[in-house]
Protein backbone atom coordinates (compact mmCIF):
# COMPACT_ATOMS: atom_id res chain seq x y z
CA UNK A 1 0.00 0.00 0.00
CA UNK A 2 1.60 3.42 -0.90
CA UNK A 3 0.69 6.51 1.43
CA UNK A 4 1.48 9.65 -0.80
CA UNK A 5 3.79 12.55 1.47
CA UNK A 6 0.64 14.79 1.37
CA UNK A 7 -0.92 11.90 3.67
CA UNK A 8 1.94 11.28 5.34
CA UNK A 9 2.49 14.92 6.60
CA UNK A 10 -0.98 15.81 7.52
CA UNK A 11 -1.20 12.31 9.48
CA UNK A 12 1.78 13.42 11.63
CA UNK A 13 0.95 17.31 11.87
CA UNK A 14 -2.62 16.36 13.38
CA UNK A 15 -1.21 13.69 15.59
CA UNK A 16 1.37 16.46 16.77
CA UNK A 17 -1.64 18.46 17.21
CA UNK A 18 -3.16 15.69 19.52
CA UNK A 19 0.12 15.49 21.19
CA UNK A 20 -0.17 19.78 21.96
CA UNK A 21 3.07 20.75 20.39
CA UNK A 22 1.59 21.92 17.30
CA UNK A 23 -0.91 24.60 18.16
CA UNK A 24 -1.33 25.85 14.59
CA UNK A 25 -3.36 25.91 11.42
CA UNK A 26 -1.95 24.92 7.89
CA UNK A 27 -3.11 28.29 6.33
CA UNK A 28 -1.22 28.02 3.39
CA UNK A 29 2.17 26.59 1.68
CA UNK A 30 4.80 28.06 3.91
CA UNK A 31 2.61 29.46 6.54
CA UNK A 32 1.16 28.57 9.44
CA UNK A 33 -1.29 30.46 11.64
CA UNK A 34 -2.21 29.85 15.40
CA UNK A 35 -4.99 28.89 16.56
CA UNK A 36 -6.66 29.77 19.33
CA UNK A 37 -8.44 26.74 20.17
CA UNK A 38 -5.60 24.04 19.45
CA UNK A 39 -3.28 27.22 21.99
CA UNK A 40 -6.11 26.85 24.76
CA UNK A 41 -6.05 23.08 24.22
CA UNK A 42 -1.95 23.63 24.80
CA UNK A 43 -2.92 25.21 28.18
CA UNK A 44 -5.27 22.65 29.49
CA UNK A 45 -3.05 19.98 28.79
CA UNK A 46 -0.05 21.43 30.62
CA UNK A 47 -2.10 22.80 33.65
CA UNK A 48 -3.90 19.17 33.67
CA UNK A 49 -0.67 17.84 33.76
CA UNK A 50 1.64 19.91 36.43
CA UNK A 51 -1.49 18.87 38.60
CA UNK A 52 -0.90 15.54 38.31
CA UNK A 53 2.61 15.19 38.38
CA UNK A 54 1.94 16.28 42.21
CA UNK A 55 -0.57 13.49 42.54
CA UNK A 56 2.22 11.00 41.08
CA UNK A 57 5.18 12.39 43.00
CA UNK A 58 2.76 11.69 46.13
CA UNK A 59 2.36 8.39 45.16
CA UNK A 60 5.68 7.36 44.14
CA UNK A 61 7.32 8.59 47.48
CA UNK A 62 4.59 5.80 48.93
CA UNK A 63 5.72 2.71 47.53
CA UNK A 64 8.95 0.90 46.33
CA UNK A 65 9.03 -1.87 44.26
CA UNK A 66 10.51 -5.60 44.99
CA UNK A 67 13.60 -5.43 42.50
CA UNK A 68 14.45 -1.83 43.56
CA UNK A 69 16.30 -0.07 46.32
CA UNK A 70 16.27 3.51 47.87
CA UNK A 71 18.67 4.50 45.43
CA UNK A 72 16.52 3.52 42.47
CA UNK A 73 13.87 5.48 43.72
CA UNK A 74 15.86 8.50 44.05
CA UNK A 75 17.17 8.22 40.47
CA UNK A 76 13.39 7.98 39.14
CA UNK A 77 12.28 10.62 40.74
CA UNK A 78 15.20 12.91 39.13
CA UNK A 79 13.54 10.91 35.76
CA UNK A 80 9.93 11.62 36.48
CA UNK A 81 11.04 15.13 37.39
CA UNK A 82 12.93 15.74 33.88
CA UNK A 83 9.79 13.94 32.34
CA UNK A 84 7.30 16.79 33.63
CA UNK A 85 10.14 19.54 33.01
CA UNK A 86 10.43 18.51 29.22
CA UNK A 87 6.67 18.14 28.35
CA UNK A 88 5.96 20.95 29.83
CA UNK A 89 8.42 23.23 28.07
CA UNK A 90 7.55 21.67 24.93
CA UNK A 91 4.23 22.80 25.36
CA UNK A 92 5.19 26.12 26.45
CA UNK A 93 7.55 26.62 23.49
CA UNK A 94 5.34 25.79 21.29
CA UNK A 95 2.77 28.37 22.51
CA UNK A 96 5.31 31.30 22.75
CA UNK A 97 8.21 30.65 19.48
CA UNK A 98 5.31 30.64 17.23
CA UNK A 99 7.20 33.39 15.30
CA UNK A 100 10.30 31.71 15.30
CA UNK A 101 9.04 28.45 13.87
CA UNK A 102 7.60 30.59 11.35
CA UNK A 103 10.71 31.94 10.28
CA UNK A 104 12.37 28.42 10.55
CA UNK A 105 9.91 27.38 7.97
CA UNK A 106 9.84 30.26 5.33
CA UNK A 107 13.60 29.56 5.24
CA UNK A 108 13.21 25.63 4.90
CA UNK A 109 10.80 26.09 2.46
CA UNK A 110 13.29 29.10 0.23
CA UNK A 111 16.27 26.61 0.56
CA UNK A 112 14.24 23.60 -0.78
CA UNK A 113 13.27 25.96 -3.96
CA UNK A 114 16.46 27.17 -4.38
CA UNK A 115 18.28 23.73 -4.11
CA UNK A 116 16.03 22.68 -6.98
CA UNK A 117 16.47 25.97 -8.81
CA UNK A 118 20.51 25.71 -9.06
CA UNK A 119 20.81 22.28 -9.25
CA UNK A 120 18.53 21.26 -11.78
CA UNK A 121 16.95 18.44 -9.70
CA UNK A 122 13.37 17.50 -7.83
CA UNK A 123 13.68 17.54 -4.16
CA UNK A 124 10.14 16.63 -3.31
CA UNK A 125 11.39 12.89 -4.33
CA UNK A 126 14.08 13.60 -1.91
CA UNK A 127 11.62 15.22 0.46
CA UNK A 128 8.89 12.64 0.23
CA UNK A 129 11.59 9.60 0.62
CA UNK A 130 12.62 11.09 3.70
CA UNK A 131 8.96 11.95 5.30
CA UNK A 132 8.10 8.34 4.63
CA UNK A 133 11.61 7.16 6.77
CA UNK A 134 10.38 9.45 9.64
CA UNK A 135 6.71 8.27 9.40
CA UNK A 136 7.86 4.36 9.85
CA UNK A 137 10.40 5.85 12.51
CA UNK A 138 7.62 7.30 14.47
CA UNK A 139 5.29 4.91 14.37
CA UNK A 140 7.85 1.81 15.44
CA UNK A 141 8.55 4.16 18.51
CA UNK A 142 4.58 4.68 19.24
CA UNK A 143 3.87 1.80 19.42
CA UNK A 144 6.86 0.36 21.30
CA UNK A 145 6.41 3.14 23.72
CA UNK A 146 2.56 2.42 24.03
CA UNK A 147 2.96 -1.70 25.04
CA UNK A 148 5.61 -0.82 27.03
CA UNK A 149 4.12 1.43 29.14
CA UNK A 150 0.76 -0.38 28.94
CA UNK A 151 2.75 -3.56 30.55
CA UNK A 152 4.39 -1.86 32.95
CA UNK A 153 1.05 -0.43 34.51
CA UNK A 154 -0.35 -4.05 34.50
CA UNK A 155 2.53 -5.10 35.98
CA UNK A 156 2.62 -2.45 38.50
CA UNK A 157 -1.01 -2.99 39.36
CA UNK A 158 -0.19 -6.24 40.11
CA UNK A 159 3.09 -5.83 42.01
CA UNK A 160 1.58 -2.79 44.65
CA UNK A 161 -0.91 -2.81 46.66
CA UNK A 162 -3.45 0.68 46.73
CA UNK A 163 -1.14 1.80 43.47
CA UNK A 164 -2.96 4.74 41.85
CA UNK A 165 -3.62 3.56 38.83
CA UNK A 166 -6.04 6.38 36.96
CA UNK A 167 -3.36 8.63 38.06
CA UNK A 168 -0.22 6.86 36.53
CA UNK A 169 -2.26 6.56 33.38
CA UNK A 170 -2.59 10.30 32.96
CA UNK A 171 1.19 10.44 33.74
CA UNK A 172 2.73 7.62 31.95
CA UNK A 173 0.95 8.15 27.99
CA UNK A 174 2.00 12.07 27.52
CA UNK A 175 6.00 11.13 28.41
CA UNK A 176 5.73 9.56 24.62
CA UNK A 177 5.67 13.61 23.62
CA UNK A 178 9.81 14.29 24.16
CA UNK A 179 10.36 11.03 21.54
CA UNK A 180 8.25 12.73 18.79
CA UNK A 181 9.00 16.11 19.49
CA UNK A 182 12.99 14.89 19.53
CA UNK A 183 12.42 12.82 16.10
CA UNK A 184 10.53 16.41 14.50
CA UNK A 185 14.28 17.86 15.07
CA UNK A 186 16.07 14.64 13.64
CA UNK A 187 14.33 14.26 10.27
CA UNK A 188 14.72 18.09 9.76
CA UNK A 189 17.93 18.44 10.29
CA UNK A 190 18.83 15.29 8.43
CA UNK A 191 16.85 16.86 5.10
CA UNK A 192 19.49 20.14 5.35
CA UNK A 193 22.22 17.23 5.31
CA UNK A 194 20.95 15.75 1.87
CA UNK A 195 21.08 19.65 0.80
CA UNK A 196 25.09 20.06 2.11
CA UNK A 197 25.42 16.79 0.39
CA UNK A 198 23.85 17.98 -3.23
CA UNK A 199 25.79 20.73 -2.79
CA UNK A 200 29.17 19.17 -2.06
CA UNK A 201 28.54 16.72 -4.86
CA UNK A 202 27.62 19.66 -7.36
CA UNK A 203 30.46 21.97 -6.11
CA UNK A 204 33.29 18.76 -6.85
CA UNK A 205 31.70 18.02 -10.57
CA UNK A 206 31.70 22.13 -11.29
CA UNK A 207 34.57 22.11 -13.16
CA UNK A 208 33.23 19.82 -15.61
CA UNK A 209 29.60 19.56 -15.38
CA UNK A 210 27.34 16.86 -16.79
CA UNK A 211 23.83 17.30 -18.37
CA UNK A 212 21.30 15.00 -18.79
CA UNK A 213 20.20 16.12 -22.46
CA UNK A 214 16.95 14.16 -22.77
CA UNK A 215 15.22 11.35 -21.66
CA UNK A 216 17.48 8.80 -23.76
CA UNK A 217 20.21 9.42 -20.80
CA UNK A 218 22.57 10.39 -23.51
CA UNK A 219 24.99 12.38 -21.30
CA UNK A 220 26.65 15.40 -23.13
CA UNK A 221 30.25 16.87 -21.51
CA UNK A 222 29.91 20.80 -21.15
CA UNK A 223 33.14 22.45 -19.87
CA UNK A 224 31.74 26.26 -17.90
CA UNK A 225 33.37 29.21 -18.94
CA UNK A 226 35.75 30.85 -15.74
CA UNK A 227 32.45 33.50 -15.55
CA UNK A 228 29.77 30.92 -15.45
CA UNK A 229 31.59 28.63 -12.78
CA UNK A 230 32.28 31.91 -10.85
CA UNK A 231 28.26 32.79 -10.57
CA UNK A 232 27.68 29.04 -10.02
CA UNK A 233 29.76 29.02 -6.93
CA UNK A 234 28.28 32.35 -5.70
CA UNK A 235 25.07 30.82 -5.86
CA UNK A 236 26.29 27.36 -3.85
CA UNK A 237 27.92 29.62 -1.42
CA UNK A 238 24.46 31.81 -1.10
CA UNK A 239 22.73 27.99 -0.30
CA UNK A 240 25.40 27.32 2.00
CA UNK A 241 24.86 30.14 4.16
CA UNK A 242 21.00 29.61 4.20
CA UNK A 243 21.54 25.65 5.00
CA UNK A 244 23.63 27.50 7.59
CA UNK A 245 21.38 29.83 8.96
CA UNK A 246 19.03 27.18 9.51
CA UNK A 247 20.92 25.11 12.01
CA UNK A 248 22.16 28.07 13.68
CA UNK A 249 18.30 29.50 14.22
CA UNK A 250 17.25 25.67 15.51
CA UNK A 251 20.31 25.74 17.72
CA UNK A 252 19.28 29.13 19.47
CA UNK A 253 15.75 28.66 19.59
CA UNK A 254 15.28 25.07 21.08
CA UNK A 255 17.86 24.43 22.70
CA UNK A 256 16.95 24.44 26.10
CA UNK A 257 13.49 21.74 25.73
CA UNK A 258 16.29 19.86 23.59
CA UNK A 259 18.95 19.64 26.61
CA UNK A 260 16.00 18.69 28.33
CA UNK A 261 14.76 16.60 26.49
CA UNK A 262 18.42 13.94 26.12
CA UNK A 263 18.97 14.62 29.69
CA UNK A 264 15.59 12.96 30.11
CA UNK A 265 16.69 10.01 27.57
CA UNK A 266 19.88 9.60 28.99
CA UNK A 267 19.15 9.38 32.59
CA UNK A 268 15.92 7.22 32.37
CA UNK A 269 18.58 4.55 30.30
CA UNK A 270 20.85 4.71 33.25
CA UNK A 271 17.93 3.58 36.11
CA UNK A 272 16.28 0.97 33.67
CA UNK A 273 19.56 0.04 32.76
CA UNK A 274 20.38 -0.36 36.70
CA UNK A 275 17.22 -2.32 37.47
CA UNK A 276 17.98 -4.93 34.30
CA UNK A 277 21.78 -5.41 35.89
CA UNK A 278 20.25 -5.66 39.59
CA UNK A 279 17.62 -8.65 37.94
CA UNK A 280 20.52 -10.25 36.45
CA UNK A 281 23.05 -10.53 39.50
CA UNK A 282 20.14 -11.39 41.84
CA UNK A 283 19.22 -13.67 39.36
CA UNK A 284 15.20 -12.44 39.33
CA UNK A 285 13.79 -12.91 35.87
CA UNK A 286 10.58 -11.62 35.38
CA UNK A 287 8.24 -9.67 33.18
CA UNK A 288 9.79 -6.53 34.15
CA UNK A 289 13.30 -7.33 33.09
CA UNK A 290 11.74 -7.23 29.64
CA UNK A 291 10.44 -3.50 30.29
CA UNK A 292 13.47 -2.61 31.53
CA UNK A 293 14.77 -4.06 28.17
CA UNK A 294 12.37 -2.33 25.67
CA UNK A 295 12.79 1.83 27.72
CA UNK A 296 16.25 0.90 27.66
CA UNK A 297 16.46 0.02 23.49
CA UNK A 298 13.84 2.39 23.10
CA UNK A 299 16.03 5.79 25.40
CA UNK A 300 18.81 4.64 23.65
CA UNK A 301 17.75 4.16 19.96
CA UNK A 302 16.42 7.91 20.21
CA UNK A 303 19.51 9.33 21.71
CA UNK A 304 22.24 7.62 19.44
CA UNK A 305 19.92 8.33 16.22
CA UNK A 306 19.87 11.90 17.36
CA UNK A 307 23.48 12.39 18.22
CA UNK A 308 24.54 10.37 15.03
CA UNK A 309 22.41 12.27 12.64
CA UNK A 310 24.19 15.72 14.31
CA UNK A 311 27.28 14.48 13.66
CA UNK A 312 26.42 12.95 10.51
CA UNK A 313 25.02 16.49 9.52
CA UNK A 314 27.72 18.90 10.20
CA UNK A 315 30.80 16.40 8.59
CA UNK A 316 29.09 16.73 5.60
CA UNK A 317 28.29 20.33 5.69
CA UNK A 318 31.95 20.79 6.73
CA UNK A 319 33.44 18.84 3.87
CA UNK A 320 32.83 21.79 1.21
CA UNK A 321 36.52 23.25 2.76
CA UNK A 322 37.84 19.99 1.69
CA UNK A 323 36.19 20.10 -1.50
CA UNK A 324 37.30 23.95 -2.16
CA UNK A 325 40.85 23.13 -0.88
CA UNK A 326 41.13 20.73 -3.73
CA UNK A 327 40.03 22.77 -6.63
CA UNK A 328 41.55 25.58 -5.49
CA UNK A 329 44.67 23.68 -5.01
CA UNK A 330 44.67 21.35 -8.29
CA UNK A 331 43.75 24.52 -10.06
CA UNK A 332 41.05 23.10 -11.83
CA UNK A 333 39.38 26.43 -11.91
CA UNK A 334 41.90 29.03 -12.90
CA UNK A 335 41.46 32.50 -12.59
CA UNK A 336 39.25 32.28 -9.62
CA UNK A 337 41.68 30.86 -7.05
CA UNK A 338 41.83 33.87 -5.01
CA UNK A 339 37.88 33.56 -4.60
CA UNK A 340 37.99 29.94 -3.64
CA UNK A 341 40.72 30.38 -1.11
CA UNK A 342 37.96 33.39 0.51
CA UNK A 343 35.29 31.02 0.26
CA UNK A 344 37.16 28.05 2.08
CA UNK A 345 38.90 30.04 4.47
CA UNK A 346 35.66 31.90 5.65
CA UNK A 347 34.27 28.33 5.49
CA UNK A 348 36.94 27.00 7.46
CA UNK A 349 36.86 29.70 10.33
CA UNK A 350 33.18 29.08 11.10
CA UNK A 351 32.53 25.31 10.78
CA UNK A 352 29.04 24.21 11.48
CA UNK A 353 28.17 22.63 14.32
CA UNK A 354 25.44 21.39 16.33
CA UNK A 355 25.59 22.38 20.10
CA UNK A 356 23.27 23.83 22.77
CA UNK A 357 23.87 26.85 24.78
CA UNK A 358 27.63 25.85 24.20
CA UNK A 359 27.23 23.25 26.63
CA UNK A 360 26.10 20.43 24.68
CA UNK A 361 27.94 19.52 21.44
CA UNK A 362 25.73 16.77 19.54
CA UNK A 363 29.08 14.77 17.74
CA UNK A 364 30.53 11.27 18.14
CA UNK A 365 32.77 12.26 21.28
CA UNK A 366 29.57 12.72 23.38
CA UNK A 367 28.84 8.75 22.50
CA UNK A 368 31.92 7.77 24.53
CA UNK A 369 31.40 10.25 27.51
CA UNK A 370 27.90 8.80 27.58
CA UNK A 371 29.29 5.24 27.83
CA UNK A 372 32.03 6.78 30.56
CA UNK A 373 29.42 8.26 32.55
CA UNK A 374 26.50 5.29 32.73
CA UNK A 375 29.47 3.13 33.35
CA UNK A 376 30.91 4.88 36.09
CA UNK A 377 26.83 5.87 37.59
CA UNK A 378 25.66 1.82 37.37
CA UNK A 379 29.11 0.52 39.35
CA UNK A 380 28.60 3.18 41.57
CA UNK A 381 24.93 2.38 42.32
CA UNK A 382 25.69 -1.52 42.32
CA UNK A 383 28.60 -1.01 45.26
CA UNK A 384 26.58 0.67 47.07
CA UNK A 385 23.95 -1.18 46.85
CA UNK A 386 25.87 -4.42 47.84
CA UNK A 387 27.54 -2.46 50.87
CA UNK A 388 23.74 -1.63 52.23
CA UNK A 389 23.12 -5.85 51.14
CA UNK A 390 26.19 -6.61 53.29
CA UNK A 391 25.27 -4.43 56.22
CA UNK A 392 21.98 -5.66 55.95
CA UNK A 393 23.35 -9.16 56.79
CA UNK A 394 25.87 -8.62 59.52
CA UNK A 395 23.38 -7.79 61.72
CA UNK A 396 21.36 -10.52 60.84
Amino acid sequence: MHISSKIILKLLFYYFKILGFMPYVYYKPGILKRSISATIYTVILTLGYSKNVMNVMLSRSSFIRPRETILAVIVDFVSLMLDYIAISMIWIYSITRFNQVQDILKLFLKTLESTSVIMKIKMTKIYDDILREMFVFVLFLNILFIITVTTDLIVCYGEIKDYDFPVWTLFNYPRIIPLNYAMIHIYFIKILGRHFCLLNKNIGYLPEVYVDEDSSMEIIKIRLKPREIDEKLREFDKLDLELRNQIKMSNEIFALPFITVLLLQFTHSIFNSYLFMNSIMKKTFSWPILINVSWVLMRMLLLLSFIDNCHTVCEEANKKVKILHESWALKRLDGFKEMLKSISLHQLQEPVEIKFHDALKLNHELFYKMAGVTTTYLIIMIQLDQQVQNRHNHQI
